[in-house]
């Protein structure tokens, strides 16, 4: 029995009981609210002795913390806060006690926002708040030998300064135990919580400062570099872990690089060397806390080349053979840990791939023994999901583009009606390898999907990343163009089936595309999408939330207003010939709902036919199941109508 299962027959008295989602399904289609839905439980933590999971769950548009015994699943007690508010985040301060926070909706908004407040209760207890500060939260040391205190990082005294506090978690006493002399700034710490490293943001120009202070000395600038990948940007190094030993501090950087690699720096002799480098793709690093460990400590570096993988420090070592045996034992998936009680021996773990959004296992370290717990999505069967596969082509000026083909379950790639599916950002985000709800959604409709990492995503380098700005329309359009191009020409894609499809700035690249292509693409969807980027540069938040956005906006788009009006579809609707289906929130503030009105406007203007979707209370992308599941049953009809079997 699943442990939601099991929940929703322990809790049947109390009303506990979560909506249906589904029919049986069919052979042929899997039903679309398993993909809307929101998960079963996000998350799940063990206790430090073991003896109790704590999991979050959803009941209509709450979500409550419930914690259970970790042997028997046996229900303790549950932890709510009002009919629409939500647990966000939590941790063990220790054996009995929870420190939680909670995301509020705010108005209309169907998005909630986080409380910053902090309640705690001792388990089956009343919560009570014990950090009521409008500020910002996060915990820097449990202190495992101390039940009554953790460390927490806050701006509660300054908003610019974020320092290093001690917070007794029964009676909300806070004790400053560091100070951080830089403004807005993410400071790393030594073992004995002295600050060694900082990174430091100057608010009104977005530059980044790190600083760097040996034992007894004053700090001395380390590195510094623009906020964004533009034209300026040389490289960056900034600091992410520190040995056990106090000797080496791990940093990120791609300043003799063209990826971000690993390096270490001797704080003693200044000395840097180069740990782990892949040429292709830039690296983040993986933490884990092995037995024996006080702290969880920088172990690998993660990187998806093609599917997620990692490449150990020492690949001789306990974390890394560990890894090795739990891959083993979940062939072709990624296993990370989630949680782990104080003596190391038990751990959860959290299983997911590209079929798999995500499963939870208890793992026992002494018997190696790996125990069944919940699927974060119920209803979700990974044997019936789509296959991502990585692919690359190259575009028309030789460029070599990455991408991931999801091609439908039980299916060939062959002669495919398929979707192109754009990432959003631009500059930054890409698309990786796993579980994509809307991909699999498409997918289980009969519908391949391929998804193209164009110039300027993140991921691939600092040079790739740069090559995008100011070709928004341009260059960066013709990636997508030239992997639809590809997929046809592989026999994957039939041309008479296309569709393009995006959210954010790929709702801008749907509708760019079949402006720039109008025989190419069937039909376009664009979801909070921008179409005007004369619009997007005075109106909306990207420019208005940060001192230096509208820098950022004069080198990602460009400062010339003819120019901007060329590569807007908002201009350019007369030429669209395919189907077009457009989606907006009332409440987007950053690719701002005049975008979708105005645009409207044009297609009646012309006496142009045009889908719409407006959901007044969503932001930019859809925060409610039920506002997803309309939009997922719609972009499915609207595919069905346009591409579909005749």
């Amino acid at each position: 029995m699943s442990l939601k299962k099991f929940l929703i027959a322990a809790l049947l008295t109390s009303h506990f009981l979560a909506p249906s989602l589904v029919s049986a399904d069919t052979p042929k289609e899997l039903p679309l609210e398993i993909f809307a839905q929101n998960p079963s439980f996000s998350s799940m933590k063990i206790s430090p002795d073991g003896k109790h999971i704590a999991a979050t769950y959803p009941l209509g548009d709450q979500i409550r913390l419930a914690v259970l015994e970790a042997d028997t699943f046996k229900l303790v007690h549950q932890y709510y806060f009002g009919d629409e508010d939500r647990v966000a985040r939590y941790w063990w301060a220790n054996n009995e006690r929870l420190l939680m926070q909670t995301a509020v909706k705010v108005g209309e908004y169907a998005q909630p926002f986080l409380d910053p407040r902090v309640w705690a209760a001792d388990i089956g207890g009343r919560v009570k708040v014990v950090f009521d500060e409008r500020s910002s939260f996060s915990i820097h040391d449990m202190l495992r030998e101390d039940d009554k205190h953790i460390l927490i990082r806050s701006n509660h005294e300054k908003r610019q300064f974020t320092n290093l506090y001690k917070l007794n978690v029964y009676t909300g006493r806070v004790l400053k135990v560091a100070d951080n002399p830089f403004k807005y700034a993410t400071v790393l710490y030594n073992n004995d919580n002295e600050p060694v490293f900082a990174l430091e943001t100057d608010e009104d120009t977005g530059e980044r400062r790190v600083w760097r202070r040996a034992a007894g000395k004053d700090w001395e600038l380390f590195d510094t570099f623009p906020p964004f990948k533009g034209k300026d940007y040389q490289g960056s190094s900034y600091p992410v872990a520190i040995s056990p030993d106090d000797k080496l501090v791990y940093l990120l950087s791609d300043q003799e690089t063209s990826t971000q690699s690993l390096w270490s720096y001797n704080l003693e002799t200044k000395e840097q060397k180069l740990v782990i480098h892949n040429e292709t793709v830039d690296v983040s690093p993986v933490f884990a806390r092995m037995p024996g460990w006080d702290k969880s400590q920088l172990v690998a570096v993660g990187y998806d080349d093609g599917v997620l993988q990692r490449e150990y420090i020492d690949s001789n070592s306990q974390a890394a053979k560990e890894y090795a045996a739990l891959n083993g034992a979940f062939p072709g998936q990624y296993v990370s840990m989630s949680s782990q009680t104080e003596d190391g021996k038990t751990v959860i773990l959290r299983v997911s791939s590209d079929r798999n959004p995500g499963t939870f296992y208890q793992f026992n370290r002494e018997t190696f023994e790996v125990k069944y717990l919940s699927s974060i999505y119920e209803g979700i069967d990974p044997s019936k999901m789509a296959s991502v596969e990585a692919i690359e082509f190259e575009a028309r000026d030789g460029l070599k583009i990455h991408g991931y083909l999801t091609v439908p379950n039980g299916l060939e790639a062959k002669n495919l009606p398929m979707v192109v599916y754009v990432h959003g950002g631009p500059h930054g985000p890409r698309d990786s390898w796993g579980f994509d709800p809307y991909a699999q959604s498409i997918a289980s409709r009969g519908y391949a999907v391929l998804q193209i990492n164009y110039r300027g995503s993140g991921g691939y380098g600092k040079e790739f990343e740069q090559i995008g700005f100011g070709k928004w329309g341009q260059e960066m359009q013709d990636d997508v163009t030239d992997g639809t191009l590809w997929a046809v020409e592989q026999g994957i894609a039939d041309k008479d089936r296309l569709c393009i499809f995006g959210g954010s700035y790929g709702g801008y690249a749907s509708l760019m595309g079949v402006v720039k292509e109008p025989d190419l693409y069937q039909c376009a969807i664009g979801y909070v999408g921008v179409y005007d980027l004369l619009l997007m540069k005075n109106t909306g938040n990207v420019a208005e939330r940060l001192d230096w956005g509208m820098s950022y906006l004069n080198e990602a788009l460009g400062d010339d207003p003819e120019k901007l009006k060329e590569v807007s579809p908002h201009y350019h609707v007369d030429k669209i010939k395919a189907s077009v289906f457009i989606v907006h929130g009332g409440r987007d503030e950053q690719a701002h709902y005049d975008n979708a009105l105005n645009i409207r406007k044009e297609f009646e203007r012309l006496n142009r036919p045009l889908k719409w979707m407006w959901k007044n209370t969503e932001g930019h992308g859809f925060a409610d199941p039920e506002n997803r599941l309309d939009l997922m049953r719609e972009i499915v009809s609207f595919l069905d109508e346009n591409i579909g079997e005749d």
